[in-house]
């Protein structure tokens, strides 16, 4: 028995062919294995490729499975955002989507039409934990390279991560004083 899938290749963040962010968009992907989706993404040699299957339950409307070409990931947002693109643009595609991925449920809407069109994603906020101790906060400056004056006094750093077992990306939110920071924390490349 033949199986057909569709499979996309997007530029995700621009109009312009060959930049942004490449995708593979894989739709029509529920009859294929884990395995079968990990070799298309290899051989589409992404980042990341999205494979859209139907829902599999009433709290949602599409399904996406996101694959590097070595390994799952719970969620991609450059993917989602490529995926929602190609979805939008069959006839009828509904204006509004629940996305559901192992990293669990995002809102997704498509804004404008045609050479407008926009794709907008809503996911819940991460978790903030607690306020970082000077220990912590001072290891996390010498990391990125920052002195302490570089951050808000008025504000503390705490760690923030995902909910999800499949994507558990840990980040520091921490204030700064100036967006010119920002800068001296890029890397020098000559």
């Amino acid at each position: 028995m033949t199986r057909k899938v569709q499979v996309h290749q997007v530029d995700a963040f621009t109009r312009e062919p060959f930049t942004g962010n490449p995708t593979g968009v894989v739709l029509n992907a529920d009859a294929l294995s884990e395995a079968q989706m990990l070799a298309i993404a290899r051989e589409l040699n992404n980042a990341e490729t999205a494979f859209i299957l139907a829902p599999d339950a009433d709290d949602h409307t599409v399904r996406a499975r996101f694959f590097t070409p070595r390994s799952e990931a719970g969620f991609v947002g450059h993917a989602t955002i490529a995926a929602q693109y190609v979805l939008s643009r069959r006839h009828e595609a509904p204006r509004w989507q629940r996305q559901k991925s192992k990293a669990g449920i995002v809102d997704v809407e498509v804004r404008g039409s045609d050479e407008d069109r926009r794709i907008a994603i809503r996911r819940s906020p991460p978790p903030i934990g607690r306020e970082l101790n000077d220990r912590e906060r001072l290891a996390v400056l010498d990391a990125l390279a920052l002195a302490s004056e570089s951050l808000d006094p008025h504000r503390s750093a705490r760690p923030a991560t995902s909910s999800s077992p499949w994507s558990p990306t840990p980040a520091i939110i921490s204030p700064r004083r100036a967006c010119s920071v920002r800068r001296s924390a890029l890397p020098r490349i000559r």
